[in-house]
């Protein structure tokens, strides 16, 4: 098994992928059960879909642990307890289950802040989120999807 960290590999490789127009692509990083890191830059495709795919990783390609991001401007960050309007919501499933935190970022001057894991308002909404799309995953392996 690898000693390297999902959580600090996901965190380089977005401050990485940042560019004026935010965190581009979409980042996400796994391990297999056997250890092996995989990397992914999601180019072009919606939220919705981001999540598709790493819950299709949990799912179906074996990975044991997984981080992923989506980047989100926000425009009411004092009732979101932010200090910035760029954020990158960060999603963690590891062994302990599902873990949600918040990155807050800005392109210039340049600030890049470390994930924030005890955001409440985040944390609901991300889990929520999750929640949703496993629920529509179940309705769909059972053939009743609405």
């Amino acid at each position: 098994m690898s000693d390297e960290n999902l959580l600090d590999i996901f965190t380089e490789q977005c401050e990485r992928a940042l560019q004026e127009k935010g965190v581009y692509p979409n980042q996400c990083v796994w391990q297999t059960e056997c250890g092996e890191m995989v990397y992914v830059g999601m180019l072009d495709i919606s939220p919705d879909d981001v999540i598709k795919f790493a819950l299709n990783c949990l799912l179906c390609k074996g990975a044991k642990e997984i981080v992923f991001g989506l980047d989100r401007y926000v425009t009411n960050k004092e009732e979101q307890g932010l200090e910035h309007n760029d954020v990158l919501t960060v999603f963690h499933f590891d062994v302990e289950g599902w873990h949600y935190g918040v990155l807050e970022y800005q392109y210039e001057p340049r600030v890049w802040k470390d994930i924030d894991w005890d955001n409440d308002y985040w944390r609901d909404l991300m889990e929520a989120e999750i929640i949703r799309f496993f629920e529509g995953s179940i309705l769909k392996l059972r053939g009743s999807e609405k």
